[in-house]
């Protein structure tokens, strides 16, 4: 395969993936725009500052299974 023709190719896959996204979604049905203004019919949507999800990157933790290596060997 020519070089030039497969240094083309991830460009003609983007495009080919391009034309048939933008056709595909042409005619779905879209979900109305809310304003500003407009009265809020969706349900409560609750957003929070803080992730107290899981324990997070920490350093220096307390229980280490097996301990550390102390250089005695």
């Amino acid at each position: 395969m020519p070089v030039p023709l497969l240094h083309s190719l991830p460009l003609v896959v983007i495009a080919i993936v391009a034309v048939l996204t933008y056709f595909l979604a042409k005619g779905r049905a879209r979900p109305a725009q809310y304003r500003v203004g407009e009265p809020w019919t969706a349900g409560a949507v609750l957003w929070s500052a803080v992730d107290e999800v899981g324990h997070g990157g920490e350093h220096g933790h307390g229980d280490v299974v097996g301990k550390a290596v102390s250089g005695e060997w």
